[in-house]
């Protein structure tokens, strides 16, 4: 099948290398071999008694100023720091310190040990897999421990997708192992193709066989159920969508995004009370950052259904309130970079959603490190990382604003024609509210069926207390103010 480009690169962010064709020898029981094995030893000892605190004195204890990345002793003190910040809950600069030992010494035994351990990591977090696509690209392994073969054919035959050799990608992609995690993320990557290519019926199949996965990872089962569930809205399986939303744990931020999605579900099947109460979990402070026009032209489009023509205006204003800042910007034809509103909903496109994940990762990480490092910020190497939780936070937002300078101008004329819809949705509103005022009595007028907005483009987006386990449960009290007085359930 032939793979579609744009997916492939929203998949690995920018990854710039020189894809090729490769083999990989497969080595049963390979073993890190340490150069200074009295060090390792020590190391070993020191983890086995499971105290890290007393690990990260000894490892930071051996790395001076002198010692140096780019030689193998000074690599190997590296590694072993980049070890030891795992099990302190500092995986970022783990990854950072990994990758540094992949660039310095390829196809080492180090980088050996450096990619099983980053193999490991990936499997449970967001981390710059861009950088990491271009150096395995770049890299010539020929032996590698068993089960690392994967990981490395699914980058060099993703890469070699994105660049439309596919015969050389196919060579890689049919060495992936059917199972485990590699295996399982390059069956959703197929599973999205069929998907864009318009078979849903073999999408969701595919998908519901890979959720049903007894060794599934939690980083990839919400994924795949989440495009599960937009392939049942898609295919008005209203109740199966919201039985598959439901019964996933989705993280963080995601979750304001799976909110908004389920609100539209129950507004197709006309459940507006549910679907109300939906867009108010999403005024909890969480998602506040997060809001953009499809919540309240949802808003609007219920208000208007249900005859509350005076909330259809009410709404359009708070509207124009929000977000006059950024239709001027627009008008005056100012950097779009100005404006958080579509910087903020431009980045909730996945190519780019997953890279701001790893930013909010690091920022997070940093503010940990700090309290973990305080006993050592004068150490070479606690200076080191924390310079590159810097550095690494300045990169990622460069490659983002570079790469978002299209996507706002298409992220611009969509906010403008949201703008322009919601001030139709209030004029009809105002003209409808008019008319049924004048044959209120003999009922003879309806209020006519809005447009709907595409689902195909929505994004994650609360004053009083929010709590999560209750969201499932808000609902707006209303009634249908469309039935006159005296002749309830005409309609």
């Amino acid at each position: 099948m032939r793979f579609n480009k744009a997916l492939i690169f929203s998949f690995l962010f920018f990854a710039a290398s020189v894809g090729q064709s490769q083999e990989y020898k497969s080595v049963k029981g390979w073993k890190y071999l340490p150069k200074d094995e009295a060090f390792w030893e020590t190391l070993s000892d020191l983890n086995s008694k499971a105290n890290p605190a007393d690990t990260l004195d000894f490892v930071l204890g051996r790395i001076s100023a002198k010692s140096d990345l780019t030689m193998v002793s000074g690599a190997e003190q590296y590694l072993a720091f980049a070890d030891t910040l795992q099990s302190l809950a500092l995986p970022q600069a783990s990854f950072h310190i990994y990758l540094q030992v992949l660039k310095n010494h390829p196809g080492s035994a180090m980088a050996q040990k450096a990619l099983l351990e980053i193999d490991k990591l990936l499997q449970s977090g967001s981390f710059d897999e861009g950088e990491l696509s271009r150096v395995i690209n770049q890299a010539a392994f020929v032996e590698v421990p068993e089960g690392l073969e994967n990981m490395l054919y699914f980058y060099t035959a993703t890469d070699d997708m994105k660049k439309g050799l596919y015969r050389w990608a196919e060579k890689g992609t049919q060495k992936i192992s059917e199972t485990g995690y590699w295996g399982y993320r390059f069956k959703y990557f197929k599973a999205l193709e069929q998907y864009r290519s318009g078979q849903l019926a073999v999408a969701e199949q595919e998908l519901k066989t890979l959720s049903e996965q007894k060794d599934m990872q939690a980083s990839l089962l919400w994924r795949i159920q989440l495009q599960r569930a937009r392939i049942f809205i898609e295919r008005n399986e209203f109740e199966k969508a919201e039985a598959t939303y439901t019964a996933q744990e989705f993280p963080g931020r995601l979750y304001g995004r799976v909110l908004l999605e389920r609100a539209w579900g129950k507004y197709y099947q006309r459940d507006f009370s549910s679907a109300l109460g939906l867009l108010e979990s999403l005024k909890a402070p969480a998602f506040r950052i997060f809001s953009n026009p499809e919540q309240t032209i949802l808003a609007m489009l219920i208000y208007r259904e249900i005859c509350y023509y005076p909330e259809v205006v009410r709404l359009s204003a708070e509207f124009r309130n929000s977000y006059q800042r950024t239709y001027d910007l627009i008008k005056k034809g100012k950097a779009l970079t100005e404006s958080p509103a579509l910087m903020w909903m431009t980045l909730q496109k996945p190519v780019f959603r997953d890279v701001a994940d790893v930013i909010d990762a690091v920022q997070k990480e940093q503010v940990v490190a700090k309290n973990v490092f305080k006993s050592y910020q004068k150490s070479p190497a606690v200076i080191a990382v924390m310079k590159a939780y810097e550095g690494n936070e300045r990169e990622l937002r460069g490659r983002v604003e570079h790469a978002m300078q299209a996507d706002l101008r298409r992220q611009a004329d969509g906010f403008l024609a949201s703008w322009d819809q919601v001030k139709l949705l209030e004029y009809i509103s105002k003209l409808d509210e008019y008319r049924i005022k004048q044959v209120f009595e003999e009922r003879t007028y309806e209020a006519a069926k809005a447009d709907t907005r595409s689902f195909d483009v929505l994004y994650w987006p609360v004053s009083g207390e929010y709590w999560r386990e209750e969201f499932k449960s808000y609902r707006m009290i209303l009634s249908d103010r469309c039935e006159a007085p005296g002749k309830r359930g005409t309609r």
